[in-house]
């Protein structure tokens, strides 16, 4: 099997997941969880990039020893780290909300194009396909942020609830009397 066909199947997990899009827009995941399934995503596409690194550079500089033998184990490299990026995603379709989904669609093309890249010798085109991938995993990052905001957003503060609690450990905080902090002599 040539390495360059290897890559191109690649492509249809991107193809496999688009196919399963749903646009309900409801919050199923709790903050932590999300965080959880927003960083696994992530790894998963950082480990494919590293896969895709390691492959050109075992095809392009050393392309005499890539036997079938070798070719074969990078074969399942990519199958083992496509699964594991086809898992983070279904997860992330479990759990996330519709802004970091749209920017994951964003990075899964991406990061097809860059795998398309891989083996090819076009140096410059396989670039530009990583920047294009590193900005689309920085949206995603700065979209992740967003749903994961913890501090209230402006037209919170008038939530009745937010102010009772705040007002409720002000009190609590005014009961305690600094002499009550005093170490004794």
């Amino acid at each position: 099997m040539e390495p360059t066909s290897a890559l191109s199947a690649g492509g249809s997990i991107v193809r496999a997941a688009g196919m399963l899009k749903s646009r309900t827009g409801t919050r199923l995941g709790s903050r932590e969880e999300r965080r959880e399934v927003y960083s696994r995503f992530q790894s998963a596409v950082v480990a494919m990039i590293g896969l895709a690194e390691h492959m050109r550079f075992q095809q392009f500089r050393y392309p005499w020893v890539m036997s079938s033998r070798a070719v074969n184990r990078l074969e399942e490299l990519r199958r083992s780290h496509q699964v594991e990026l086809l898992q983070a995603y279904m997860e992330l379709r479990l759990v996330a909300n519709p802004g970091p989904m749209t920017v994951a669609d964003e990075v899964l093309s991406r990061l097809q194009l860059l795998m398309e890249y891989t083996g090819r010798k076009e140096e410059r085109q396989y670039d530009a396909a990583l920047d294009a991938l590193a900005e689309a995993q920085r949206r995603f990052v700065d979209s992740c942020r967003d749903d994961l905001w913890y501090l209230p957003r402006w037209w919170q503060a008038w939530r009745p609830a937010w102010w009772s609690s705040k007002w409720k450990n002000l009190r609590r905080r005014q009961a305690v009397s600094p002499s009550q902090h005093q170490r004794p002599s």
